[in-house]
C-alpha cells in the first residue's frame, strides 16, 4: 500500500477519534463520571504506556529536556485537558471542536509571529480572520443571544485551551524535541501532576458508581486512543500526506462533532451555532493553498 494511502487512512482515523472524543467525553461528565475521573484516566494510562519508552531513551533526557517536557505538559497535557473537560460540562460538542482545534491555526499564526517573528502568508491571514469571526460569533451567541453564562464559560475555556496549545505547536516546529518524545513527556508529567493531586486533595469521584463497562471503555478511549494513539496518527498523517492536506481534511471535524453531539447527547441544532461552526470550517479551508495540496510536506 502506498504511503500516501496509509497517510489518508491515518488521517481518517484521526478525524474519527477527534470528532467523537468531545461527545464521548461530554456524555461521561454530564451523566456518569466527574471531570477528575476523566483527567486521571487520560493522564495515568498515558503515563503508564509511555513509561517504558522513556526508560529506553533515558540517556537523552537532560535536565533541560525534562524541564521543557514539564512545561509542555501544562500547555498541551493536563492543563489543556482540565480546561476542555471542565468546559464540556457546559458547552456542546460542536463548540469544543470549533473553538479548540478549529481556531488553533489562528493562535499558531499569532504566537509564531510574536515568539519567532514568523511572517504569515496571505492565506493564513485570510483564514485567521474568518476563524476569528467564527469564534466571536459563537461567543456572542453564548453570552448575548442565548444569555447563558455557563455556556459562555465553557466556550471561553475551549478558546483558552487552543491558545495554550498553540505554544506547544510553535515550539515543536523548532524540532528541539521529537514529536514522539514530546508526547511521551507530556503524558508522563501529566500523570505525575494529576494522579497525586487526585488522592491528596480528595477530588470528587463517581468511579464507584459507574459500571465496569463504563470504566473499561472510557479508560481505553480516554487513556489510549485520546492520550496516546492520537499523537501517532497526527505525526504519521502529516509525514505522508502533508500538513496542508491534513488540515483540510480536519476541517470536517467541527461539523461532524456537532452532528454526533446532537444524536449522542441531545445537543441542540441552533441556527446561530451552525452558522458560526460553518464559518470556522470555511476559515480552515481558506488556509489551504493549491500548491500545498500537490506535494506532501513533512
Amino acid at each position: 500500500m502506498p504511503n500516501r494511502i496509509k497517510g489518508l487512512w491515518a488521517a481518517a482515523f484521526f478525524i474519527l477519534f477527534a470528532s467523537t472524543s468531545p461527545s464521548v467525553t461530554r456524555y461521561a461528565v454530564i451523566r456518569t463520571l466527574t471531570v477528575y475521573d476523566l483527567m486521571v484516566m487520560r493522564s495515568a494510562i498515558g503515563a503508564l504506556i509511555f513509561f517504558p519508552y522513556l526508560i529506553a531513551v533515558r540517556k537523552h533526557l537532560s535536565l533541560k529536556v525534562l524541564s521543557i517536557g514539564f512545561l509542555m505538559s501544562a500547555l498541551q497535557g493536563w492543563g489543556v485537558n482540565l480546561m476542555v473537560i471542565c468546559g464540556m460540562q457546559y458547552a456542546p460538542s460542536g463548540h469544543i471542536s470549533a473553538l479548540g482545534p478549529g481556531v488553533s491555526p489562528m493562535w499558531v499564526m499569532l504566537v509564531g509571529y510574536i515568539l519567532n517573528n514568523k511572517i504569515p502568508s496571505k492565506n493564513q491571514v485570510i483564514s485567521s480572520s474568518v476563524l476569528l469571526l467564527g469564534a466571536i460569533f459563537l461567543l456572542l451567541g453564548s453570552g448575548f443571544l442565548y444569555s447563558d453564562l455557563w455556556l459562555l464559560l465553557g466556550d471561553s475555556l475551549f478558546l483558552l485551551s487552543s491558545f495554550t496549545s498553540a505554544f506547544y505547536i510553535v515550539y515543536m516546529e523548532r524540532r528541539e524535541i521529537s514529536p514522539m518524545l514530546g508526547a511521551a513527556l507530556i503524558s508522563f508529567f501529566s500523570g505525575i501532576v494529576v494522579v497525586p493531586m487526585f488522592f491528596i486533595f480528595h477530588f470528587p469521584t463517581a468511579m464507584d458508581q459507574a459500571s465496569n463497562f463504563e470504566l473499561t471503555y472510557q479508560g481505553v478511549y480516554q487513556g489510549f486512543f485520546i492520550g496516546v494513539l492520537i499523537f501517532f496518527l497526527i505525526g504519521y498523517s502529516i509525514s505522508n500526506i502533508g500538513s496542508s492536506l491534513f488540515v483540510s481534511l480536519s476541517a470536517s471535524i467541527p461539523l461532524i462533532s456537532m452532528i454526533i453531539g446532537h444524536f449522542m447527547n441531545g445537543d441542540e441544532f441552533r441556527a446561530w451555532d451552525i452558522f458560526s461552526i460553518c464559518l470556522v470550517t470555511c476559515g480552515l479551508l481558506l488556509g489551504i493553498s493549491r500548491t500545498d495540496l500537490k506535494k506532501p510536506q513533512t
